[in-house]
């Protein structure tokens, strides 16, 4: 009788040892995509990010033990398109052999505009690079971009592209994980479908003709996919403070583009937008998140950061539509 219960007990065990596997270590370039990871790995993954939530991917200069992280990693996820370009050293000098994921695979990049006096990003482009976009030019500075656009999470049809390829490299790297994988791909595929549709709703009848402010050229995929129209103050970092030259072009601008409201951004909330602000009687429109998540609400996960940024827009664009338009939305 005891023999019988002790093999009913190890026949019990036995499926539960398997469940209970070590999970996939997971190392990604910094928190956005440590969330699309998270969502499509959950429990199969063990993850975490090189740049935490509220660092700037500007300032980023990588440690020993972020090495030894990245060294001991199962699978390491970039976005690419330069945006991590420093990661993609430390794989080629450490001879990395664990699964590489570059989340901008297929996604259709937006080129950078060569006037950094007027970023106008409202209208289309048609510039689908299907090709595989895993290679990174040096430059003399690791956090400069390159061509293209790489703030490519900005659109929540990009993130779907994303999270395939996330989940496509988790796969390869725990194939019997691959039914599991799917379905929380799916799952979190309807999540970003719901979010797009929401950011459309609220953003349909605004004045798309009113243009705003922003400290540096990150919402492109934003304009471009509904209709927005953005001028950075910088082209590049948001924690560079611009010159005499530059903040006499922003006077100018201003003037000329009817330009709206002013925001700041999670990762670099600058000094002079407040001062910017009322010199040239602009509404200053709150924060903004664009290169890093937050460690509270709401922006501590995607889904939060994105609703965040279409309400504060929306709420903005409201506000600056002409008394025509506002007098006729209230009949």
């Amino acid at each position: 009788m005891k023999r019988l219960l002790i093999s009913a007990i190890g026949a019990l065990l036995f499926p539960l040892s398997i469940s209970l596997a070590e999970p996939l270590k997971v190392v990604t370039s910094f928190s956005i995509l440590e969330d699309f990871a998270q969502n499509i790995g959950q429990e199969k993954i063990d993850v975490e990010s090189i740049i935490k939530a509220d660092q700037d991917a500007h300032s980023f200069e990588p440690t020993p033990k972020d090495i030894i992280k990245i060294q001991n990693a199962d699978v390491v996820i970039l976005n690419g398109v330069e945006f991590d370009s420093w990661l993609n050293k430390i794989l080629e000098a450490n001879r990395y052999e664990g699964i590489i994921v570059n989340a901008s695979h297929n996604v259709p990049l937006l080129p950078y505009h060569e006037d950094e006096n007027h970023h106008d990003h409202g209208h289309d482009h048609d510039h689908d690079h299907d090709h595989d976009h895993d290679h990174d030019h040096d430059h003399d500075h690791d956090h400069h971009h390159g061509e293209f656009d790489p703030h490519i999470w900005q659109d929540p049809k990009n993130v779907i592209i994303m999270t395939e390829n996330i989940r496509n490299g988790l796969t390869l790297a725990q194939p019997e994980s691959e039914a599991y994988f799917e379905n929380n791909f799916e799952a979190y595929k309807r999540e970003l479908e719901a979010l797009n549709n929401y950011a459309k709703h609220l953003l349909k009848d605004v004045n798309h003709n009113g243009k705003l402010m922003i400290l540096h050229d990150s919402f492109g995929y934003l304009a471009k996919a509904y209709d927005l129209h953005f001028v950075a103050v910088s082209h590049l970092n948001p924690l560079a403070e611009p010159s005499a030259k530059r903040m006499s072009e922003l006077y100018q601008l201003v003037k000329k583009e009817n330009i709206s409201a002013i925001f700041s951004e999670n990762i670099a909330p600058s000094r002079f937008i407040k001062t910017l602000a009322k010199d040239l009687n602009l509404q200053d429109g709150g924060i903004l998140y664009s290169d890093a998540l937050t460690t509270t609400p709401p922006a501590n996960d995607y889904i939060g950061l994105f609703k965040h940024n279409i309400d504060q827009i929306t709420a903005v664009l409201e506000d600056s539509a002409p008394m025509k338009e506002k007098d006729s939305s209230k009949e």
